[in-house]
């Protein structure tokens, strides 16, 4: 793990092209998944989504990349693992928060993965994420472990 933060803090310095996808399960069975895509020329966050499903209903919102104050994605290709972190507010007070080191499920169904029973959680992997409109900024999903993560880079 040591030497993957040592992989993670020295590409953080390059700007270059990102986009992770994380799914989540919550313990009550509620699917949540947050996209964040940066802008090539500078590496920083340009925009993210958020989508929901619970009770066989889909739905989510957008945010700019202004609204994280803090967004890294690094992939380590030959050791096939990634490390996601966000931390921000949508509209300035609706957290989205993601913190997530572990395996890079590329190109693979990340929902079907995290409501596997075989699916071991990802240790120190968590998500706060803001309900969404009409919802209270205390209002949110929490899912510790039970995440799933796919990141391409063009570093």
């Amino acid at each position: 793990m040591n030497k993957l933060i040592l992989t993670a803090a020295l590409l953080l310095g390059h700007s270059g092209w990102a986009t992770s996808i994380c799914s989540g399960k919550t313990s009550d069975d509620v699917l949540v998944t947050i996209t964040i895509s940066t802008d090539a020329k500078t590496g920083q966050a340009s925009r993210g989504e958020v989508e929901v499903e619970t009770d066989g209903h889909q739905f989510g919102y957008r945010f700019e990349g202004q609204d994280l104050a803090q967004y890294f994605a690094s992939e380590d290709a030959e050791r096939e693992q990634v490390i996601v972190g966000a931390s921000g507010f949508v509209l300035q007070e609706n957290p989205v928060f993601l913190r997530y080191a572990g395996p890079n499920f590329i190109d693979m169904d990340l929902k079907r993965i995290v409501q596997s029973p075989d699916f071991t959680p990802i240790e120190g992997a968590m998500m706060h994420i803001w309900k969404g409109p009409n919802y209270a900024a205390t209002d949110q999903y929490q899912v510790v472990g039970q995440i799933a993560c796919s990141v391409w880079t063009d570093i």
